[in-house]
Protein backbone atom coordinates (compact mmCIF):
# COMPACT_ATOMS: atom_id res chain seq x y z
CA UNK A 1 0.00 0.00 0.00
CA UNK A 2 3.29 2.43 0.76
CA UNK A 3 4.56 1.24 -2.14
CA UNK A 4 1.17 2.38 -4.74
CA UNK A 5 0.90 5.84 -2.19
CA UNK A 6 4.45 6.53 -3.55
CA UNK A 7 4.27 5.99 -7.06
CA UNK A 8 0.54 8.00 -6.90
CA UNK A 9 2.24 10.74 -5.44
CA UNK A 10 4.94 10.95 -7.38
CA UNK A 11 3.07 11.32 -10.40
CA UNK A 12 0.60 13.98 -8.88
CA UNK A 13 4.00 15.77 -8.22
CA UNK A 14 5.61 15.36 -11.80
CA UNK A 15 2.17 16.27 -13.80
CA UNK A 16 1.57 19.17 -12.62
CA UNK A 17 5.41 20.32 -12.93
CA UNK A 18 5.37 19.16 -16.91
CA UNK A 19 2.50 20.66 -17.44
CA UNK A 20 4.12 24.30 -16.11
CA UNK A 21 6.96 23.60 -18.13
CA UNK A 22 5.20 23.42 -21.33
CA UNK A 23 3.36 26.36 -20.62
CA UNK A 24 6.20 28.08 -19.80
CA UNK A 25 8.21 27.31 -22.85
CA UNK A 26 5.33 28.13 -25.06
CA UNK A 27 5.40 32.18 -23.18
CA UNK A 28 8.72 32.26 -23.61
CA UNK A 29 8.38 30.81 -27.46
CA UNK A 30 5.89 33.87 -28.16
CA UNK A 31 7.88 36.50 -27.02
CA UNK A 32 11.02 35.85 -29.02
CA UNK A 33 9.00 35.50 -31.77
CA UNK A 34 7.91 39.00 -31.19
CA UNK A 35 10.87 40.48 -30.66
CA UNK A 36 12.25 39.22 -33.89
CA UNK A 37 11.50 42.44 -35.92
CA UNK A 38 10.69 42.23 -39.98
CA UNK A 39 13.74 42.97 -42.27
CA UNK A 40 12.88 45.92 -44.49
CA UNK A 41 13.31 45.48 -48.07
CA UNK A 42 14.86 47.83 -49.53
CA UNK A 43 15.24 46.90 -53.24
CA UNK A 44 12.57 48.84 -54.34
CA UNK A 45 14.00 52.13 -53.73
CA UNK A 46 14.71 53.98 -56.62
CA UNK A 47 15.12 58.01 -57.20
CA UNK A 48 12.94 59.85 -58.84
CA UNK A 49 14.41 63.24 -59.17
CA UNK A 50 18.25 64.26 -59.23
CA UNK A 51 18.81 67.67 -59.00
CA UNK A 52 22.27 69.05 -59.40
CA UNK A 53 24.09 73.24 -58.88
CA UNK A 54 26.79 73.35 -60.12
CA UNK A 55 28.26 77.28 -61.21
CA UNK A 56 25.29 78.86 -60.38
CA UNK A 57 23.68 76.55 -63.09
CA UNK A 58 21.04 74.27 -61.85
CA UNK A 59 19.46 71.45 -64.21
CA UNK A 60 16.61 68.75 -62.73
CA UNK A 61 16.25 65.10 -64.39
CA UNK A 62 13.48 63.06 -63.53
CA UNK A 63 13.12 58.93 -63.89
CA UNK A 64 10.55 57.40 -65.31
CA UNK A 65 10.20 53.24 -64.20
CA UNK A 66 8.17 50.04 -65.54
CA UNK A 67 9.23 48.31 -61.77
CA UNK A 68 13.13 48.82 -61.62
CA UNK A 69 13.31 49.08 -65.24
CA UNK A 70 14.60 52.84 -66.26
CA UNK A 71 12.68 53.66 -68.95
CA UNK A 72 13.61 57.68 -69.60
CA UNK A 73 15.70 60.04 -68.09
CA UNK A 74 14.94 63.62 -68.48
CA UNK A 75 16.98 66.93 -67.83
CA UNK A 76 14.68 69.76 -68.99
CA UNK A 77 17.05 72.88 -68.59
CA UNK A 78 19.12 71.00 -71.31
CA UNK A 79 16.03 69.56 -73.55
CA UNK A 80 18.14 66.62 -73.38
CA UNK A 81 16.55 62.67 -72.62
CA UNK A 82 17.99 58.69 -72.40
CA UNK A 83 15.36 56.65 -73.36
CA UNK A 84 16.36 53.11 -72.29
CA UNK A 85 15.72 49.45 -74.12
CA UNK A 86 16.04 45.96 -72.20
CA UNK A 87 16.98 42.51 -73.08
CA UNK A 88 15.63 40.86 -69.72
CA UNK A 89 17.38 42.77 -66.70
CA UNK A 90 19.89 43.88 -68.59
CA UNK A 91 20.23 47.52 -70.86
CA UNK A 92 20.67 46.48 -74.35
CA UNK A 93 20.48 50.26 -76.23
CA UNK A 94 20.43 54.03 -75.10
CA UNK A 95 18.96 56.70 -76.90
CA UNK A 96 19.96 60.34 -76.24
CA UNK A 97 17.88 62.58 -77.29
CA UNK A 98 18.29 66.42 -77.92
CA UNK A 99 14.24 67.70 -78.10
CA UNK A 100 12.86 64.32 -80.75
CA UNK A 101 16.33 64.96 -82.43
CA UNK A 102 18.30 61.18 -81.51
CA UNK A 103 22.09 62.16 -81.16
CA UNK A 104 23.83 59.38 -79.37
CA UNK A 105 23.18 55.85 -79.17
CA UNK A 106 24.86 52.98 -77.00
CA UNK A 107 24.16 49.67 -77.83
CA UNK A 108 25.74 46.84 -75.26
CA UNK A 109 26.60 43.00 -75.12
CA UNK A 110 27.36 40.95 -71.93
CA UNK A 111 28.48 37.88 -70.98
CA UNK A 112 28.18 36.19 -67.55
CA UNK A 113 26.35 39.45 -66.65
CA UNK A 114 29.19 41.41 -67.73
CA UNK A 115 29.43 44.26 -69.97
CA UNK A 116 31.70 42.78 -72.87
CA UNK A 117 31.26 45.19 -75.58
CA UNK A 118 29.82 48.46 -75.80
CA UNK A 119 28.89 50.95 -79.46
CA UNK A 120 29.08 54.33 -79.43
CA UNK A 121 27.17 55.73 -82.48
CA UNK A 122 27.07 59.48 -82.46
CA UNK A 123 24.54 60.96 -85.01
CA UNK A 124 25.85 64.06 -84.91
CA UNK A 125 28.91 63.13 -86.19
CA UNK A 126 28.32 60.45 -88.14
CA UNK A 127 30.98 58.58 -86.76
CA UNK A 128 30.60 54.97 -84.66
CA UNK A 129 33.39 53.26 -82.34
CA UNK A 130 33.12 49.68 -79.99
CA UNK A 131 34.66 49.29 -76.94
CA UNK A 132 35.69 46.35 -75.81
CA UNK A 133 35.91 45.59 -72.05
CA UNK A 134 38.81 42.96 -70.81
CA UNK A 135 38.20 41.56 -67.53
CA UNK A 136 42.03 40.54 -66.16
CA UNK A 137 39.99 39.49 -62.95
CA UNK A 138 36.68 40.25 -61.15
CA UNK A 139 38.05 43.41 -59.82
CA UNK A 140 40.32 44.56 -62.79
CA UNK A 141 39.11 46.12 -65.92
CA UNK A 142 41.21 47.57 -69.18
CA UNK A 143 39.30 49.24 -72.40
CA UNK A 144 40.23 51.55 -74.88
CA UNK A 145 37.50 53.82 -75.65
CA UNK A 146 37.41 57.30 -77.50
CA UNK A 147 41.04 57.22 -77.82
CA UNK A 148 41.69 56.82 -74.18
CA UNK A 149 43.61 54.09 -72.64
CA UNK A 150 41.82 52.95 -69.45
CA UNK A 151 43.09 50.58 -66.84
CA UNK A 152 40.28 49.96 -64.08
CA UNK A 153 40.49 48.49 -60.30
CA UNK A 154 37.19 47.77 -58.57
CA UNK A 155 36.58 47.30 -55.02
CA UNK A 156 34.93 44.20 -53.65
CA UNK A 157 31.57 46.49 -53.44
CA UNK A 158 31.91 47.23 -56.88
CA UNK A 159 33.31 50.79 -56.47
CA UNK A 160 36.12 52.52 -59.17
CA UNK A 161 39.00 52.49 -56.76
CA UNK A 162 41.50 53.36 -58.63
CA UNK A 163 42.20 53.77 -61.90
CA UNK A 164 44.53 55.31 -65.07
CA UNK A 165 43.19 57.22 -68.09
CA UNK A 166 46.33 57.75 -70.67
CA UNK A 167 44.90 60.16 -73.61
CA UNK A 168 46.68 61.48 -76.41
CA UNK A 169 50.54 63.81 -74.40
CA UNK A 170 48.02 63.36 -71.07
CA UNK A 171 48.01 60.72 -68.14
CA UNK A 172 45.85 60.97 -65.53
CA UNK A 173 45.80 58.78 -62.20
CA UNK A 174 42.40 58.04 -59.47
CA UNK A 175 41.87 57.35 -56.14
CA UNK A 176 38.88 57.43 -54.46
CA UNK A 177 37.31 56.62 -51.19
CA UNK A 178 33.75 55.84 -50.40
CA UNK A 179 31.43 55.20 -47.37
CA UNK A 180 29.15 52.16 -46.80
CA UNK A 181 26.11 53.11 -47.99
CA UNK A 182 23.52 52.90 -50.65
CA UNK A 183 24.36 54.91 -54.27
CA UNK A 184 20.82 56.22 -55.99
CA UNK A 185 21.23 54.08 -58.69
CA UNK A 186 22.16 50.69 -56.94
CA UNK A 187 18.82 49.26 -57.66
CA UNK A 188 17.92 50.45 -61.21
CA UNK A 189 18.18 46.69 -62.95
CA UNK A 190 21.30 47.29 -65.15
CA UNK A 191 22.12 50.79 -64.65
CA UNK A 192 25.71 50.55 -63.24
CA UNK A 193 26.76 47.85 -65.21
CA UNK A 194 26.50 49.88 -68.23
CA UNK A 195 27.80 53.44 -66.52
CA UNK A 196 30.22 52.56 -63.54
CA UNK A 197 33.20 53.20 -66.03
CA UNK A 198 31.57 56.55 -67.07
CA UNK A 199 33.14 59.01 -64.04
CA UNK A 200 36.69 57.46 -63.15
CA UNK A 201 35.74 59.56 -59.86
CA UNK A 202 33.29 57.11 -58.96
CA UNK A 203 30.14 58.53 -59.40
CA UNK A 204 28.17 55.69 -60.36
CA UNK A 205 29.50 53.09 -58.37
CA UNK A 206 27.61 50.66 -55.85
CA UNK A 207 28.51 53.15 -52.84
CA UNK A 208 29.04 56.83 -52.73
CA UNK A 209 32.06 58.94 -53.22
CA UNK A 210 33.43 60.83 -50.04
CA UNK A 211 36.73 61.63 -50.93
CA UNK A 212 39.74 61.21 -53.65
CA UNK A 213 42.67 62.98 -55.45
CA UNK A 214 43.97 62.71 -58.97
CA UNK A 215 47.33 63.71 -60.34
CA UNK A 216 47.96 64.83 -64.05
CA UNK A 217 50.80 64.70 -66.13
CA UNK A 218 51.67 65.54 -70.00
CA UNK A 219 50.65 68.91 -71.83
CA UNK A 220 49.04 70.13 -68.44
CA UNK A 221 50.19 68.96 -64.83
CA UNK A 222 49.15 69.16 -61.80
CA UNK A 223 46.92 68.03 -58.81
CA UNK A 224 42.94 67.49 -58.34
CA UNK A 225 41.20 66.87 -54.79
CA UNK A 226 37.82 66.17 -53.94
CA UNK A 227 35.82 66.04 -50.63
CA UNK A 228 31.97 65.57 -49.92
CA UNK A 229 29.63 66.41 -47.08
CA UNK A 230 26.90 63.59 -47.51
CA UNK A 231 23.34 63.40 -46.05
CA UNK A 232 21.30 59.76 -46.00
CA UNK A 233 17.67 59.25 -45.01
CA UNK A 234 16.31 56.17 -42.80
CA UNK A 235 16.91 53.71 -45.52
CA UNK A 236 20.95 55.14 -45.71
CA UNK A 237 20.43 56.44 -49.63
CA UNK A 238 22.29 59.60 -50.00
CA UNK A 239 19.52 62.51 -50.11
CA UNK A 240 22.50 65.50 -50.75
CA UNK A 241 26.11 65.41 -51.49
CA UNK A 242 27.98 68.65 -51.08
CA UNK A 243 30.71 68.39 -53.53
CA UNK A 244 34.55 70.70 -53.09
CA UNK A 245 37.10 70.06 -55.57
CA UNK A 246 40.38 72.06 -55.81
CA UNK A 247 42.16 72.15 -58.99
CA UNK A 248 46.30 72.50 -58.55
CA UNK A 249 46.93 72.98 -62.36
CA UNK A 250 49.71 74.33 -64.41
CA UNK A 251 47.37 75.69 -66.87
CA UNK A 252 45.46 77.77 -64.26
CA UNK A 253 46.14 81.70 -63.89
CA UNK A 254 48.90 81.88 -62.35
CA UNK A 255 50.22 78.52 -62.95
CA UNK A 256 49.53 76.08 -59.65
CA UNK A 257 47.38 78.31 -57.95
CA UNK A 258 44.61 75.92 -56.25
CA UNK A 259 40.99 76.77 -57.56
CA UNK A 260 38.08 75.43 -55.26
CA UNK A 261 34.53 74.65 -56.63
CA UNK A 262 31.75 73.58 -55.06
CA UNK A 263 28.12 71.46 -56.41
CA UNK A 264 25.30 70.35 -54.53
CA UNK A 265 23.45 67.15 -55.80
CA UNK A 266 20.07 66.55 -54.17
CA UNK A 267 18.19 62.91 -54.87
CA UNK A 268 14.45 62.10 -54.46
CA UNK A 269 12.97 58.44 -53.89
CA UNK A 270 10.08 56.42 -54.01
CA UNK A 271 9.67 52.94 -52.86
Amino acid sequence: MAELFKKYTVRKIFIPFLASFLIASCEDTDVQVEEIPAAADLSSVLPTKFTKTDNGQTDVTVYTYEGTKLTKEETASTNRSIVYTYNGDLISKADEYSGTSLVLRREFTYEDGKMMTEKITNYQTSTASTTTYEYLSENHVKFTRLGGLYDVYLSNNGNVKVATLVKGAIARTYNNNFDGQNNPYKNIKGYLKINVFLSLEGDLSVNNRTNGNSSQTGTVNGNYTFSTVNTYNDDNFITKMVKTEVKTLSSNTPPNTPVTSTSTYTYEYKK
